[in-house]
């Protein structure tokens, strides 16, 4: 038997003895998608494409929410991330009557009329008056603060995917923060959080992309607001 033979079956024996040590540890779950059932007293509900909070910052800074308060520490955001996670929205809620997606351009060309005014104008206040214009009871948007993919493959990694993002429901009659969701976190490895043991296994045991990710929390935290 060689090195290689051995090393495999200690490390699959040790893996084994922390499976027993942690009872359902190995149960497999899929996240599936289901529309979303918004409560009826939100009404007509706008949704507004996500943000990069990033831009313009450096890594590893703080960013504070301008609608919750929470802080969040900035890393890397692919280019794409905003609209992948609003196309990933979309397809959540799709069918849903009372819910209603504003294009990029349309938003630019409300918001882009209340900012000429001159005036300093708080992200509140341009969700409040944007939904106002559109008809909308409430407005559901979201920030992004990190979204970084693995480096490396599928069993071994040099670095991990890391993903940070929140979503808000805002009342138009007040601007009142409604509901919030967010997720943060940087995948661990197995014998880094052992009692994280059953995500890693609803994870194939795998090192995930942060499009994985980040779908897998939005989808949660949409079944989240469902049950409001």
């Amino acid at each position: 038997m060689n090195k290689k033979k051995i090393l495999s079956g200690i490390f699959t024996l040790f893996i084994s003895i922390i499976i027993m040590s942690f009872p359902g540890a190995c149960t497999h779950k899929k996240t599936k998608t289901k529309p979303v059932k918004a409560p009826e007293r939100f009404g007509k509900i706008l949704i507004i494409s996500f943000r990069d909070m990033t831009r313009g910052k450096k890594n590893n800074v703080s960013i504070r929410c301008p609608l919750s308060g929470k802080v969040f520490t900035a890393g890397p955001v692919e280019p794409d991330a905003e609209s992948f996670m609003t196309e990933q929205l979309k397809k959540i809620i799709t069918g849903r009557r009372n819910f209603k997606y504003i294009s990029s351009q349309r938003l630019w060309d409300i918001q882009s009329n209340l900012l000429a005014q001159g005036k300093k104008v708080s992200e509140r206040r341009l969700i409040v008056e944007t939904g106002r214009k559109l008809g909308a009871d409430s407005v559901l948007t979201g920030h992004i603060y990190r979204f970084m993919d693995r480096v490396g493959g599928n069993y071994a990694v040099d670095t991990p995917a890391s993903v940070a993002f929140d979503l808000h429901l805002v009342r138009v009659s007040d601007g009142r923060l409604l509901w919030t969701g967010y997720f943060d976190e940087t995948q661990k490895s197995l014998l880094e959080d052992l009692f994280k043991i059953s995500s890693f296994f609803q994870r194939d045991g795998q090192w995930i992309t942060s499009r994985e990710m980040a779908k897998a929390a939005l989808q949660k935290i949409m079944e989240d607001f469902e049950k409001l």
